[in-house]
C-alpha cells in the first residue's frame, strides 16, 4: 500500500471524545480537562503522522436531532439513559477552535464523513466505527493503529447482513429470530447485491405480514445505510497541516 498517496485525512472525531476522556488508571471517564486536551492533541497527531496526511478535515457532532428519528423514533433510544461525558462540550469546542474541525448539526457525522471522503481526492477515512470501516475503500482505524481495506463485495455483504442481524449499539432490531449464522448461510455463493436485496426483503415479508415487513425493511434500511450524498458545500476545503501542532 502506497501511503504517500493518502494526503487528506477525513476524520470522524466523535470517537476521539471518548478515547481522550478515558482514564486508564481509574478505568473511568473521570479525567482532568487539561489531560483530555493533551490526549486529543496526541490522537490527532498520531492520525496525521500515521496516515502521512498533509491536510485534514475533521467533523464533530453537535446535536442528536437525527433525521433517522423521523423514520424510527427508537433509533439510539438505548443511549438516552447514558450519562454524558463530563467535559463533552468543552472538548468538542476545543477540537473546533484548535484544530478547525467542523461542527455538524442535523445530520450524523458518519454520513458527512462518508459523503466528504468520496468527494475529496487522495483522502483516507479515519474512524473506529465498524460501520464506517466496512464501507468500500482503504481506511485507518486510529484506535488500533490499523489499516482496513474493505472490498466492494465485503461492503455490500456487510450491509445486507446487518439488515438481518440489526445493530444493538443503535437499538436497531433486525429480523426477529434471525442472527449471524442465518445471515451467513443465506448469502453462501451469493455475490451480487440485487440477489442479496431480494433475499433479505423476502425474509422480512416471510417473518412479518406484508405491510409490517415492508415497513420494518424501510425503517432498518434508512437507519443502517450510511449516506453518501449529504450536502457538503463548505466542508470540502481541507485544513493545511501545521506541523507545530503535532505531538511527537
Amino acid at each position: 500500500m502506497d501511503l504517500q498517496l493518502q494526503k487528506t485525512a477525513v476524520i470522524d472525531a466523535d470517537s476521539i471524545c471518548y478515547i481522550a476522556h478515558w482514564d486508564t488508571n481509574s478505568k473511568s471517564f473521570d479525567k482532568p480537562l487539561e489531560d483530555i486536551y493533551k490526549a486529543i492533541n496526541q490522537i490527532i497527531s498520531n492520525i496525521l503522522i500515521n496516515t502521512r496526511s498533509n491536510k485534514y478535515i475533521g467533523f464533530v457532532g453537535m446535536t442528536r436531532d437525527y433525521k433517522r428519528l423521523e423514520v424510527y423514533p427508537d433509533y439510539k433510544a438505548n443511549r438516552s439513559k447514558l450519562e454524558p461525558l463530563k467535559h463533552i462540550n468543552d472538548i468538542k469546542s476545543y477540537m473546533i477552535d484548535t484544530w478547525e474541525f467542523h461542527p455538524v448539526y442535523g445530520v450524523e457525522v458518519d454520513d458527512i464523513v462518508n459523503s466528504v471522503r468520496l468527494k475529496v481526492e487522495n483522502s483516507v477515512l479515519c474512524a473506529i466505527d465498524k460501520d464506517l470501516l466496512m464501507l468500500e475503500g482503504t481506511h485507518y482505524n486510529y484506535k488500533k493503529n490499523e489499516w482496513i481495506i474493505t472490498s466492494e463485495e465485503e461492503a455490500i455483504k456487510y450491509f445486507w447482513k446487518s439488515m438481518i442481524i440489526g445493530d444493538v449499539a443503535d437499538n436497531i432490531k433486525g429480523i426477529k429470530g434471525k442472527g449471524v449464522d442465518f445471515a451467513n448461510k443465506l448469502f453462501i455463493n451469493i455475490d451480487d447485491e440485487a440477489s442479496m436485496r431480494t433475499l433479505v426483503f423476502d425474509e422480512y415479508i416471510n417473518r412479518y405480514d406484508e405491510y409490517e415487513g415492508i415497513q420494518k425493511f424501510y425503517e432498518n434500511y434508512i437507519c443502517l445505510k450510511i449516506r453518501s450524498n449529504c450536502p457538503v458545500i463548505g466542508f470540502l476545503t481541507p485544513t493545511e497541516l501545521d506541523v507545530n501542532k503535532l505531538v511527537a
